[in-house]
């Protein structure tokens, strides 16, 4: 999936036999950038994307199976009157799919989720807010897993969890401190739900793992 000069967001299914490009958005209306995709491994496909109309950048989706896509171009998932940013996108392996997003406003920010269950997207919901938050990353697990977003926040490496079939986020938590400053994280989840975040704090890397009850520990992997 990749944005095409400065209008369309164009993909193609790969197989052993290849396929043609197919335009996934293509309003024509503005700029389009920053596409994220996910597949189940039913070969369900969940992609989102931000698209520039009106003076503001906004966040799109849509779906697409081995058949071909759902819509004409794309649903819009939030339609704020300022800038969204940083996508993200996971699915688990049953199609249920979850993006968040960076939802900046004056003088702070708020993350914002939406699921894609049964067919369609739901309503977005914010679930955490501050100021000075950047690079957001999500992980999300397969039939048992949860979704767990993690984000700097003023020099702090923050996460929150997204249970299974569940709507609402919880059990928010700060990973890591701001002396020294932490920054850059990145997420993975598996199966069952355990994860491990990852950043870097002053000259080393370090890591805390996640069992699927919450528990955590922090270890120096550098």
């Amino acid at each position: 999936v990749l944005a095409v000069g400065d209008v369309n967001i164009v993909g193609a299914v790969h197989s052993h036999a290849g396929s043609a490009p197919l335009a996934l958005e293509f309003d024509n209306q503005g700029d389009v950038w920053d596409p994220q995709v996910a597949m189940s491994n039913a070969g369900n496909t969940v992609l989102t994307w931000l698209s520039y109309a009106a003076g503001v950048n906004n966040v799109w989706g849509r779906s697409c199976g081995l058949a071909g896509c759902s819509g004409d171009g794309g649903v819009l998932l939030e339609s704020s009157s300022q800038d969204a940013t940083s996508p993200r996108i996971g699915i688990r392996g049953n199609g249920e799919a979850i993006i968040v997003w960076i939802q900046p406003s004056t003088g702070t920010s708020s993350l914002w989720s939406v699921r894609y269950d049964g067919g369609a997207f739901g309503t977005p919901q914010t679930f955490a807010s501050g100021s000075s938050i950047d690079s957001l990353r999500l992980g999300v697990g397969d039939y048992g897993g949860s979704g767990v977003a993690t984000w700097t926040q003023s020099g702090s490496i923050y996460r929150q969890v997204l249970l299974t079939g569940s709507a609402t986020w919880e059990d928010a938590g700060i990973v890591a401190g701001s002396n020294p400053t932490s920054f850059g994280p990145d997420v993975a989840v598996d199966y069952d739900g355990n994860g491990i975040i990852v950043w870097a704090q002053g000259n080393v890397i370090r890591l805390t793992k996640m069992n699927s009850a919450g528990t955590e520990s922090i270890s120096q992997a550098r």
